[in-house]
């Protein structure tokens, strides 16, 4: 996740900032090949990071 997704979605706690950015890299790494950001307002962003 980028600072300002996290930062729309309110997520504010560093330790969780730093799981979604983590949860992202792994999507885009092993995810689909269609990136559902793209579709996805920036406010709901970090969530469909952590779901996969």
């Amino acid at each position: 996740m980028t600072a300002r997704e996290l930062d729309a979605a309110g997520i504010t706690d560093p330790e969780l900032r730093a799981a979604y950015t983590r949860c992202r890299l792994l999507n885009a790494r092993h995810g689909p090949v269609l990136h559902r950001r793209a579709v996805v307002p920036r406010r709901r962003r970090a969530a469909v990071a952590a779901d996969g």
